[in-house]
């Protein structure tokens, strides 16, 4: 969910027909944060809570775990 109040801009792959990654990468070409979520438009509602446990952690990437499996969420630092 992305409210009004926020800036959002649509950045288009003009390349979709090589895959998904290629509309990943186009999307991360145009990232202007320092670190930022990654994570899929299907999952489930996330916790604020599981957020700011991912903000708390200074790491290069950030995959937080569930029932000792591997999370779907990536917290990820542009150095």
């Amino acid at each position: 969910m992305v409210y009004r109040s926020q800036d959002v801009e649509i950045i288009v792959n003009s390349r979709y027909e090589d895959g998904m990654f290629s509309s990943i990468k186009t999307g991360l070409k145009q990232i202007r944060a320092e670190r930022f979520f990654f994570l899929p438009g299907d999952c489930p509602l996330i916790s604020p809570f599981v957020y700011q446990k991912m903000l708390g952690v200074d790491s290069e990437i950030v995959v937080p775990t569930f029932n000792t499996g591997l999370g779907i969420r990536y917290f990820l630092n542009i150095r």
